[in-house]
């Protein structure tokens, strides 16, 4: 995968890590599921790909940690206002980059 590819998907999967925060809040294997459920194995990713990533976020104030006590500890992650600025301004590019490559390849 060349370093453009890899960077565009790291993109795209902090989109999709925001978009699903942005509904409810998730642990990162529920996370890893849920993206790899709805991208129909696409984005499937391994926990060494996952976590950096949302390290990175963290440290970035686009999402926060906590952990649940409930069963057994988890720590959830949940988006924050920063974060939710910032899935705004991603969607309208992610579209705008949709629409300019549907527009050249048709």
């Amino acid at each position: 995968m060349s370093n453009l590819s890899k960077q565009l998907q790291e993109m795209v999967l902090k989109v999709i890590i925001l978009k699903l925060l942005n509904v409810n809040d998730m642990y990162g294997y529920e996370l890893n599921k849920t993206i790899n459920e709805k991208s129909k194995g696409y984005f499937k990713m391994k926990e060494e790909t996952l976590y950096p990533i949302l390290y990175d976020m963290e440290n970035k104030k686009l999402i926060e940690s906590y952990w649940s006590k409930i069963n057994f500890p988890r720590k959830y992650y949940r988006i924050t206002k920063d974060g939710q600025k910032f899935l705004e301004q991603q969607l309208k590019e992610l579209r705008a980059f949709k629409e300019g490559i549907t527009r050249v390849l048709n």
